[in-house]
């Protein structure tokens, strides 16, 4: 039937007669694509979770609910689902069956997707081209990420994911669902699964990733991120940057978390490929610069005097001819806005810096305004 060029609803509903029961057809982002005779309710939640189990096993596995879920594969790469709710006990044959129907609704859907040569169309190879310093021009890559549904001159972060034990089955399987899913690419690299995918906040991308692929494998899962990127050529070094936010993280000894440079503070101007000193100085002391602003105080003195005397206000005092208890009830207020833990050491450091880039920045410009 599918090589006469009969439909996808025509071969699912043939199919069905076949195989004695309702069944189901999901793409590999979960979308119903097709849905023969009278199908029952479904446990979503718990469906998710089989479903994952037939991906990572390439096997047909039965739910709770008595359905049989069969993955329409090409080589290793998940096309689709199909889900059979069949009408009694499934024998032997009937599962070769579902077997030999998932085998050929993938066909289909390659056929239908004008999909390329390679099983999954390209998707991990152009990634893998984006990401590497690959001969082929920015443009090419371009027209090849268009023709899979890709739109790089859109914003997009790359994540890159280490779960502990290295990426492999229900990982491996979750991995290539949510890129489809976000329409974006994934493949791996050195155990990590590196993804592409929509968006504009970094932080908040490799936060959600952490989350959810911490859920699926029930293992810490460590994400580096960077981003954003609109164009292919900088895609290799914000995977670069990315990569570099994974390693520090781990050399941190903060496993299982996420972090973008921006999120790393002072470390993640290090490890910028383009530093953001106006955000690290906003994020850092942001609010007393605005406090000072709109209330003609001067906290940010108060702090560099503060730093300057070895945290003396006395020393502070004389410094800024002030009265000590006047130094004391800034620092208080500084404490309002910062939040207690400004002092600590690794905070210090971070409002040190911020004030030193603060000051150099109105040092440099301030010559070239009054010109």
């Amino acid at each position: 039937m599918v090589l006469s060029g009969q439909g996808l609803s025509k071969v699912a509903a043939h199919a069905a007669a076949e195989l004695g029961g309702a069944l189901m057809v999901r793409d590999a982002t979960g979308r119903t694509l097709v849905v023969t005779g009278d199908f029952p309710g479904l446990d979503e939640t718990a469906l998710f979770q089989r479903t994952l189990d037939a991906h990572a096993e390439l096997a047909a596995v039965r739910s709770a609910e008595g359905m049989w879920l069969c993955p329409a594969t090409a080589g290793r790469e998940v096309l689709g689902t199909l889900i059979l709710a069949p009408d009694g006990p499934v024998t032997d044959h009937q599962l070769q069956l579902l077997r030999a129907t998932a085998q050929s609704i993938a066909v289909l859907l390659q056929m239908e997707a004008g999909a390329e040569a390679s099983p999954d169309g390209g998707r991990g190879r152009l990634l893998q081209d984006l990401i590497t310093d690959s001969p082929r021009s920015p443009e090419q890559l371009a027209v090849h990420a268009r023709r899979l549904g890709v739109a790089l001159d859109d914003p997009h972060v790359v994540l890159i994911a280490r779960p502990d034990g290295g990426a492999s089955g229900r990982s491996l399987v979750w991995a290539s669902s949510y890129a489809h899913r976000m329409a974006g690419l994934q493949t791996i690299v050195d155990d990590c699964l590196v993804l592409l995918v929509p968006g504009t906040d970094s932080g908040a991308a490799g936060r959600a990733v952490t989350a959810e692929l911490s859920a699926v494998t029930g293992r810490r899962v460590t994400v580096g991120s960077a981003g954003p990127v609109a164009h292919p050529g900088p895609v290799h070094a914000t995977y670069q940057e990315a990569r570099r936010c994974l390693e520090a993280l781990t050399a941190l000894g903060t496993d299982g978390g996420s972090a973008s440079a921006q999120e790393l503070g002072f470390l993640g101007l290090l490890l910028a490929d383009n530093p953001d000193i106006p955000a690290f100085v906003q994020t850092t002391i942001g609010p007393v610069i605005a406090y000072d602003l709109r209330h003609c105080t001067d906290l940010v003195h108060t702090l560099e005097a503060h730093f300057a005397s070895g945290g003396s206000p006395r020393r502070a005092a004389e410094a800024l001819h002030v009265h000590p208890n006047t130094v004391s009830r800034r620092l208080e207020r500084i404490t309002d806005l910062l939040g207690p833990t400004w002092q600590q050491p690794m905070r210090a450091l971070e409002v040190q810096l911020a004030l030193r880039l603060q000051r150099t920045r109105h040092t440099v410009r301030s010559p070239l305004s009054a010109c």
